[in-house]
């Protein structure tokens, strides 16, 4: 949330998956006014046991910041981030939208990164990077200039500007967590955001399925499917080929497709690694 609006929400969630969990929630800037009126003074830590969640929050209207908070526990947690009420431009007074994801560990994180981008604005398609150690280098596209140098906790943004053919390649040189806003259309009030796998080689070949990819209940919009797989790969869509790979600046040995008009229940297979996303 960039903009003072009042009724913006952002949240991080922590569900415990085993009794006798200790979760210590720390690095937000001592002062950050949370959402239930009182204020931030240092680490917090409380107990959990199986199927218990603490919930932290803050009011975008009132500033601060919670981007980069760490979050340590005893046993494994379940954790879920981003915003009610969100938006990526401060200039809009009128257009959010809802959008959080459930995160992993930081055992589970990486150094390289594919974007694909939407079809919203120039600052709704924005790409969030944040360190989880110190001194890590942020490479974009390709280059051998790093576009920032950030420390544990600290974060780099890109916005629609980077993407260059409708894709973005990030490399860094240690794992980071790497989050995504898209647009669905260039209205500020259809956007959305989404934790980002990194690449890997054990990544499944098949995403089996996306059901009805073009209705949210009643509401029918136009589905369209991102998929990102290595060069020379086959890529079937419902068991349709598809055509025209796209190759992502700065790693040429990965391709992306972007498939518009989608309806019903959607099947991808590949013949290598695939990472997918859609919107409506």
């Amino acid at each position: 949330n960039n903009s003072a609006i009042a009724g913006l929400l952002n949240f991080i969630s922590v569900l415990a998956t085993e009794n006798n969990t200790s979760v210590t929630i720390s690095n937000i800037p001592i002062g950050t006014l949370l959402a239930n009126g009182t204020t931030f003074n240092g680490p917090i830590t409380i107990n959990l046991n199986k199927n218990e969640s603490y919930i932290l929050a803050i009011n975008g209207n009132i500033g601060g910041n919670i981007i980069g908070a760490l979050i340590e526990s005893s046993k494994n947690v379940v954790v879920n981030s981003g915003s009610f009420g969100g938006t990526n431009d401060p200039s809009s007074s009128g257009g959010r939208d809802v959008g959080f994801d459930q995160i992993v560990g930081a055992d589970k994180i990486g150094n390289e990164y594919i974007f694909i981008k939407g079809q919203g604005s120039i600052e709704t398609e924005k790409v969030l990077i944040v360190a989880d150690e110190p001194n890590t280098e942020v490479y974009v596209n390709g280059n051998t200039i790093p576009f920032q140098t950030i420390q544990a906790g600290e974060f780099a943004t890109l916005n629609g500007n980077n993407f260059s053919n409708g894709n973005l390649f990030i490399k860094t040189t240690k794992k980071v967590f790497a989050y995504q806003s898209i647009g669905g259309t260039n209205n500020n009030a259809n956007q959305n955001l989404f934790f980002v796998p990194p690449l890997n080689c054990s990544t499944p070949k098949i995403v089996d399925n996306i059901p009805q990819i073009d209705k949210i209940g009643t509401k029918v919009y136009g589905g369209t499917v991102n998929i990102v797989t290595e060069t020379g790969a086959t890529v079937l869509i419902n068991n349709i080929p598809a055509t025209n790979p796209t190759t992502i600046n700065g790693i040429p040995n990965f391709v992306f497709y972007s498939i518009n008009g989608l309806s019903g229940d959607v099947n991808v297979k590949s013949s290598k690694q695939v990472y997918v996303s859609y919107y409506g």
